[in-house]
Protein backbone atom coordinates (compact mmCIF):
# COMPACT_ATOMS: atom_id res chain seq x y z
CA UNK A 1 0.00 0.00 0.00
CA UNK A 2 1.13 3.55 -0.24
CA UNK A 3 1.51 4.41 3.10
CA UNK A 4 4.74 5.12 5.46
CA UNK A 5 5.63 1.28 5.75
CA UNK A 6 5.10 -2.09 4.07
CA UNK A 7 1.86 -3.67 4.60
CA UNK A 8 -0.55 -6.09 3.20
CA UNK A 9 -3.92 -5.80 3.56
CA UNK A 10 -6.54 -8.69 3.47
CA UNK A 11 -10.47 -8.43 3.76
CA UNK A 12 -13.37 -10.30 3.49
CA UNK A 13 -16.97 -11.07 4.83
CA UNK A 14 -18.34 -13.95 6.23
CA UNK A 15 -21.31 -14.90 8.37
CA UNK A 16 -21.56 -16.05 12.34
CA UNK A 17 -22.57 -19.53 13.14
CA UNK A 18 -23.59 -18.72 17.06
CA UNK A 19 -21.96 -16.01 17.01
CA UNK A 20 -18.59 -16.87 16.21
CA UNK A 21 -16.36 -17.40 12.71
CA UNK A 22 -12.83 -18.16 11.62
CA UNK A 23 -11.27 -17.22 8.29
CA UNK A 24 -8.10 -19.31 7.15
CA UNK A 25 -6.09 -16.12 6.10
CA UNK A 26 -4.05 -18.20 4.12
CA UNK A 27 -7.11 -19.63 1.80
CA UNK A 28 -8.92 -16.58 2.04
CA UNK A 29 -5.98 -14.77 0.06
CA UNK A 30 -5.92 -17.83 -2.25
CA UNK A 31 -2.41 -18.91 -0.77
CA UNK A 32 -0.13 -21.63 -0.12
CA UNK A 33 -0.62 -22.78 3.39
CA UNK A 34 1.60 -21.17 5.76
CA UNK A 35 2.54 -18.43 3.78
CA UNK A 36 0.88 -16.21 6.06
CA UNK A 37 3.07 -16.63 8.90
CA UNK A 38 5.82 -16.20 7.01
CA UNK A 39 4.81 -12.85 5.08
CA UNK A 40 3.16 -11.41 8.02
CA UNK A 41 3.51 -9.29 11.53
CA UNK A 42 2.56 -7.35 13.48
CA UNK A 43 -1.43 -8.14 12.76
CA UNK A 44 -4.39 -5.64 13.35
CA UNK A 45 -7.61 -6.60 12.56
CA UNK A 46 -10.69 -4.42 12.12
CA UNK A 47 -14.73 -5.99 12.27
CA UNK A 48 -17.62 -4.68 11.48
CA UNK A 49 -21.45 -5.69 11.31
CA UNK A 50 -23.28 -5.27 8.64
CA UNK A 51 -26.41 -6.70 9.01
CA UNK A 52 -27.17 -6.02 12.64
CA UNK A 53 -26.02 -4.19 15.58
CA UNK A 54 -24.62 -6.36 17.86
CA UNK A 55 -20.99 -5.65 19.06
CA UNK A 56 -18.12 -7.64 17.19
CA UNK A 57 -14.36 -8.15 17.71
CA UNK A 58 -11.62 -10.21 15.85
CA UNK A 59 -8.13 -11.47 16.96
CA UNK A 60 -5.09 -12.82 14.67
CA UNK A 61 -3.71 -16.09 15.92
CA UNK A 62 -1.36 -17.51 13.36
CA UNK A 63 -2.79 -17.48 10.29
CA UNK A 64 -6.44 -17.94 12.03
CA UNK A 65 -8.25 -14.70 12.20
CA UNK A 66 -11.28 -15.70 14.91
CA UNK A 67 -14.34 -13.29 15.06
CA UNK A 68 -16.63 -13.29 18.23
CA UNK A 69 -19.97 -11.03 18.78
CA UNK A 70 -21.85 -10.56 21.68
CA UNK A 71 -24.63 -12.35 21.19
CA UNK A 72 -23.96 -15.72 20.97
CA UNK A 73 -26.58 -16.62 18.82
CA UNK A 74 -26.04 -14.01 16.30
CA UNK A 75 -25.88 -14.71 12.64
CA UNK A 76 -25.08 -11.31 11.32
CA UNK A 77 -22.39 -10.93 8.74
CA UNK A 78 -19.23 -9.54 9.45
CA UNK A 79 -16.88 -7.41 7.27
CA UNK A 80 -12.91 -7.94 8.34
CA UNK A 81 -10.09 -6.34 7.45
CA UNK A 82 -6.53 -7.62 8.70
CA UNK A 83 -3.61 -5.23 8.08
CA UNK A 84 -0.06 -6.42 8.67
CA UNK A 85 3.63 -5.55 8.13
CA UNK A 86 5.57 -7.89 5.43
CA UNK A 87 9.23 -6.46 6.28
CA UNK A 88 11.98 -8.06 8.05
CA UNK A 89 13.49 -6.64 11.17
CA UNK A 90 16.31 -4.47 8.56
CA UNK A 91 12.76 -3.21 7.33
CA UNK A 92 13.36 -5.05 3.89
CA UNK A 93 10.32 -7.02 2.03
CA UNK A 94 9.73 -10.54 2.78
CA UNK A 95 8.83 -11.85 -0.28
CA UNK A 96 7.23 -15.34 -0.24
CA UNK A 97 10.07 -18.67 -0.52
CA UNK A 98 10.48 -20.63 -2.90
CA UNK A 99 9.22 -24.02 -2.75
CA UNK A 100 11.73 -26.95 -2.52
CA UNK A 101 10.82 -30.02 -4.58
CA UNK A 102 11.41 -33.16 -2.90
Amino acid sequence: IEGPQADLIYRGTVTLVDGAATVDLDDAAGMTAGTWAVLCRDAQCYTSNETGWFHVRGTVTGSTLTIDCEEATCTDTVSWMVVAGWTDEDGYPIVEPEKLEP
